[in-house]
């Protein structure tokens, strides 16, 4: 795929136009279509762990220690951070880091 935005749209949103109801449906449509206006079009990608969520993050003495059960793949920087939102919700200090990173260059 040579384009982040039809790669979402034709690989993860569309194909589940047949399972859900038609105005839901309507609406998936109309997201893919403006997805050009949402998502860039070449991310550069990143190696991400594939099923990040806090039960896959170990930590000991305030510290992460490992992460758990990958599921690696290269994607956009950010879907592990969606993944770990919409499990967990991560700690302040965590999201203050990812802040200041990604204000950074992503060099912090």
């Amino acid at each position: 795929m040579k384009s982040w935005p039809g790669f979402w749209a034709e690989r993860r949103l569309l194909p589940n136009r047949p399972h859900i109801a038609l105005p839901l449906a309507r609406r998936v449509e109309a997201l893919a279509a403006d997805l050009p206006n949402r998502l860039p079009e070449l991310p550069a990608p990143s190696l991400l762990h594939g099923d990040l969520w806090g039960g896959n993050i170990l930590a000991a003495y305030n510290e992460v220690t490992a992460l758990i059960d990958p599921a690696c793949y290269y994607g956009h920087g950010e879907v592990d951070i969606a993944m770990l939102n919409l499990f967990d919700g991560p700690s302040p200090p965590f999201t203050t880091l990812m802040a200041r990173w990604s204000r950074a260059g992503r060099s912090a």
